[in-house]
């Protein structure tokens, strides 16, 4: 099964690979008007959801997980730079960003929990970091962004003009680096469309698909293919069409379509 283009002959389904989940979520916000209710629920959500695939799907299960104030610029970066080096090319990784993007003529930049927008270059974290370490993990790669938010929150018109609602502006090298997306995607972010769940849309869709909820899984396995397919329908109809996720395959290659979890 190939799972990345030059990776070489991908899983030996003889064998339980070993998961690596990374995720970064920032709800409380230094400034108050930066603050979101649901990132640090979405990433500690998917990492109870994962933690209870070990035996079934994965060997073991590696979970690293900054939410809040602990998901600092300098967390961040130094953990994410060192938490996937020992995945092997048999094993699976999956990184998880839940918060807000910003833009500069410097670049894109993850809103951390001490960024100041004011100075994004050097308090945010740079989308290049995040690019530089899934370029250099052996196992395949699952990134998962949501990053799209409501921008009418915002009171400083400066700070309002540099969120970044579009995912592909940052998003275009990871694809060229053979990492499969999932994210949170087009369309406008309409105030009210979230479900009553304490997750935005994009995340319940994803938290339910990897539960193994409805069409996001067949004979009690959840696959990737089927897991795109489910969060995509899901979003939709939660938002009545107005969000539709970016689903991102890579290019050239076959389709990974990976056993992610077990009902």
């Amino acid at each position: 099964m190939v799972v990345r283009k030059g990776k070489g002959p991908g899983i030996d389904p003889k064998k339980l690979p070993t998961l690596w989940y990374f995720g970064a979520g920032v709800g409380t916000h230094s400034v108050s008007e930066l603050s979101l209710s649901s990132p640090a629920k979405d990433i500690e959500g998917l990492a109870e959801i994962l933690k209870k695939q070990e035996g079934p799907v994965y060997s073991n299960v590696n979970v690293r997980t900054l939410t809040d104030r602990e998901a600092t610029r300098d967390n961040i970066v130094r953990e994410v730079r060192t938490f996937f080096e020992n995945a092997a090319q048999e094993d699976v990784a999956i990184l998880f960003v839940s918060g807000y993007m910003m833009s500069s003529i410097s670049g894109h930049y993850f809103i951390s929990h001490d960024a100041d927008p004011d100075k994004l270059s050097s308090t945010g974290v740079s989308w290049s970091v995040f690019d530089d370490v899934m370029r250099t993990i052996k196992s395949s790669v699952l990134l998962l962004a949501d990053t799209c938010h409501s921008r009418n929150v915002i009171r400083n018109e400066s700070w309002k003009a540099q969120i970044n609602t579009d995912p592909n502006e940052f998003l275009r090298g990871t694809v060229r680096n053979g990492v499969i997306v999932l994210s949170s995607g087009s369309g406008p972010i309409v105030p009210g469309k979230s479900p009553p769940t304490g997750h935005g849309a994009f995340a319940k869709a994803l938290l339910d698909g990897f539960k193994g909820q409805g069409a996001a899984q067949k004979k009690g396995v959840v696959r990737l293919s089927f897991l795109q397919d489910y969060v995509r329908d899901t979003v939709k109809e939660l938002t009545r069409n107005t969000q539709e996720p970016i689903i991102l395959k890579l290019e050239g290659g076959a389709f990974l379509d990976l056993v992610l979890a077990r009902k």
